[in-house]
């Protein structure tokens, strides 16, 4: 349903966009639904229950409350439900088997009684689908699969490894009387996963290339449990109170080995690892928020009181052994390399991270128009202490331990910020007006107890945030939006303690470093034509820092890495998009939707390579084109195109200049034949930047048939995952700096045989069958 409204765009994960703004909220009759994850949601609640959509920008319930407006950067969606279907059970469950050992099962049960909402639901899979769903074809096959063909180009993770994932939880909400609400939720979350991957880079020095080959494999598994409430109330027409703790459990294992080598550029070796570790995490975690809102007067003015409090604890142990060589470079081209250093370490590492803080934030909304305009004092103050202790005990003779104080550390890092902040606000019917300046006043000090570190150092800057907006008319309208933010290195950039755990990889931070300022302009425009179901919108952002903070490091003749960190200016970004959307009537019962649209981004990045400076410049542009026929309750039919291609080039000649070209063509049938549906998810990509002998282009195939049964509440499925049988995870990242091919494990073709049932008692008639037509009615 939402596909089909005018401006809204569903990526492969199910995340939603409404003309360019991401939707971060989703709730149903104006509450949450199972906590804050929206797919939830709109993956499992059946279209028949819909009464209407409403859209609005994200705010929270005190700003509610006060009749604040949001930034208008994030969209809430408001899932309406008619008051005849707000009673009763609905729910659904499924279970599937196929080929190669694939499984997945899922079931949700939901109990509605007006604004009592009791919900349950439990799930898993060995298919590399994450959250929870019920097998559409859209997030079965996860739609990012295509990825694992290797010729995206990116560093995007869909479809790599294996991962057996298993899922449970609990909702309850309820009002408890006019104007007390309170919900909570719990989740659990299993998961074991393993991968197989390796690796070959050639890297680009100013004066020289080297080679690294690596091969790895790991082993992981994962036990977590979210419990989070939200209590609100409202004592009276002037003060509101919500209340939201939240706890945390979670305990894992993860098995690592890799087996790494490093050639010179006549591909002589030069050093080697192999290294194997075995760990245990224990993570505990519990925060809680205080929220008080008073209104006053009748101008609009109110004091807000926010206190947040935090507590964590990690506790880990793991094993590692490993053993580096270096060779001596003279001996190197002989053949015959002599050993210049060998490095064994069999050590036991005792980790302990202990985090305590708290913030509490004042706000005063000072009417000086009643309703539209505001003077806005505001005061912020956090306060956090993580103590870090990681001690690190190599095994001499025997079985006997003693401590590695070089490598060990026991840190105590604090961070204060004080942050005083004046503001003005005008609200009108067609214009919106924010402006907030604030002076922040931040301290990071840190002491380590074994390498006698001990400094603080103070930063203070001033933040701004300005955001205008203005309402041409109900469905028309523009903002513009100026920040310059203000940003810390962190306390691990700062110390100067030098980290050898890794021989090939020394690192060591940098005291003298300066807090980074990034100034940023948004222009966006949108335009929602109800009538003609048409939507366009526009967006343009501008970004520039100084004093960025980046790695700077340099290789030393054995190809050993040591890393600091230092401040670069002269990075900036541009970026600039449109779309326009409209849909056309074929007939009553038929419609066609296209859009299109561009994105083109411009980056400017400053950067070091073997401690030599040097500047790069991205371009990019991608443009795209949709259509969505819907004919007949017969067919519905998506193709989308859309390529994407990029240039970098380089100041200096130590570089060459590379060009990237991909293209992506996605076809989406479904045919219904009465109880019988036929679907289809095909995507062709096309990528330029692979090395010579790999596959340049892939069709990745999902398909699915879908058999309605039991009065359309059952559903036979028999869906096929890559049917082409393409699916790999063999790619090349081609840079400046380096050229690297790697190949992983991945899912690979399998078929499955699934049922799934439905039940719904939510109003008085019942299920509705899902080829029954409704209109919807859309509210803006």
């Amino acid at each position: 349903l939402l596909k089909k409204l005018p401006g809204f765009e569903i990526d492969n994960d199910g995340g939603i966009t409404i003309n360019g703004k991401s939707v971060n909220k989703i709730l149903v009759n104006g509450k949450p639904f199972f906590g804050n994850d929206p797919t939830i949601a709109t993956r499992n609640l059946t279209k028949e229950m819909v009464s209407k959509i409403q859209v609005s920008d994200t705010r929270s319930k005190s700003q509610a409350f006060t009749g604040e407006k949001g930034d208008g950067e994030n969209k809430t969606i408001n899932i309406r439900i008619d008051k005849d279907k707000n009673k009763g059970a609905f729910g659904r469950a499924a279970l599937g088997g196929g080929t190669d050992q694939r499984f997945q099962y899922a079931g949700l049960a939901n109990y509605f009684n007006n604004d009592l909402r009791l919900s349950i639901l439990g799930g898993g899979n060995n298919i590399n689908v994450s959250g929870f769903d019920f097998g559409e074809i859209e997030k079965m096959f996860g739609r990012g699969s295509y990825y694992s063909s290797g010729i995206s180009g990116s560093n995007i993770n869909y479809g790599r490894g294996i991962t057996n994932s298993r899922i449970g939880g609990a909702n309850y909400a309820d009002d408890w009387g006019k104007e007390t609400e309170i919900a909570t939720n719990y989740f659990y979350t299993s998961a074991d996963s393993y991968e197989n991957r390796k690796s070959n880079a050639q890297n680009i020095l100013p004066d020289r290339t080297f080679f690294s080959n690596s091969l790895s494999n790991s082993a992981n598994g994962s036990d977590s449990h979210k419990l989070k409430s939200d209590f609100e109330t409202t004592i009276d027409s002037t003060l509101f109170i919500e209340v939201r703790p939240e706890f945390g459990y979670s305990e894992g294992t993860n098995r690592n080995t890799n087996m790494q080598q490093t050639l010179n550029q006549d591909r002589q070796l030069t050093n080697e690892s192999n290294s194997k570790s075995n760990s245990h995490y224990v993570n505990k975690d519990f925060s809680n928020r205080l929220t008080m809102t008073r209104r006053y007067g009748e101008g609009g003015g109110f004091f807000r009181l926010n206190v947040d409090a935090n507590t964590s604890e990690n506790n880990s142990a793991s094993i590692y052994n490993s053993e580096t060589v270096i060779y001596e470079e003279d001996s190197i081209n002989s053949g015959m390399p002599e050993i210049k250093n060998t490095i064994i370490r069999d050590q036991l590492n005792d980790g302990e991270e202990r985090n305590s803080g708290y913030s509490a934030r004042f706000n005063w909304n000072l009417p000086i128009i009643a309703q539209k305009a505001f003077i806005t004092l505001e005061y912020d103050y956090d306060s956090n202490k993580r103590r870090d202790v990681q001690l690190v005990y190599d095994r001499n003779d025997g079985q006997n331990r003693t401590l590695n104080q070089a490598q060990s550390t026991d840190y105590t890092n604090k961070n204060r910020t004080a942050r005083p902040k004046v503001g003005f606000r005008y609200r009108g019917e067609d214009l919106n007006f924010r402006a907030n300046f604030s002076y922040v006043m931040r301290t990071l000090s840190s002491e380590e107890v074994f390498n006698e570190i001990d400094f603080e150092n103070k930063f203070d800057a001033v933040e701004v945030s300005t955001n205008l907006r203005y309402k041409f008319d109900r469905t028309t309208n523009l903002s513009l939006r100026y920040d310059l933010n203000n940003n810390a290195p962190n306390v691990r950039q700062l110390s100067p303690f030098i980290n050898v755990r890794n021989p090939l990889f020394i690192s060591q931070g940098n005291p003298d470093l300066k807090p980074s300022n990034r100034h940023g302009i948004n222009l966006n425009f949108s335009n929602y034509n109800v009538q003609e179901e048409s939507n366009l919108y526009m967006y343009s952002g501008f970004n520039i820092s100084t004093d960025d903070v980046i790695q700077k490091s340099t290789i030393d003749d054995d190809l050993v890495r040591n890393t600091t960190y230092t401040n670069i200016n002269g990075n900036y970004s541009f970026n600039v998009g449109s779309g326009y959307g409209k849909k056309v009537k074929l007939d009553s019962l038929s419609s066609l939707r296209y859009n299109f649209g561009m994105n083109m981004n411009v980056r400017r990045q400053v950067n070091f390579n073997n401690g030599v400076q040097y500047n790069s410049k991205t371009n990019s542009y991608s443009p795209r084109v949709g259509f969505n026929l819907d004919l007949r309750d017969y067919l519905d039919l998506a193709l989308s195109y859309s390529p994407s291609f990029s240039t970098s080039r380089y100041k200096d000649e130590i570089f060459e200049n590379t060009d990237f070209t991909r293209h992506r063509l996605s076809l989406l049938p479904k045919l219904t034949f009465g109880d019988l549906e036929f679907a289809n998810d095909v995507t062709y990509t096309y990528n330029s930047n692979i090395a010579s002998g790999f596959q340049k282009s892939s069709v990745f195939w999902n398909s699915v048939v879908n058999y309605s049964v039991m009065d359309d509440n059952g559903l036979i499925s028999l869906k096929a995952y890559d049917l082409l049988n393409q699916s790999t995870d063999t790619h090349r990242y081609a840079s400046g700096e380096a050229i690297v091919d790697t190949q992983a494990t991945v899912l690979q073709q399998y078929f499955m045989l699934s049922f799934s049932y439905k039940f719904n008692t939510l109003g008085k008639k019942g299920n509705l069958s899902n080829k029954r037509r409704r209109g919807y009615r859309v509210y803006r």
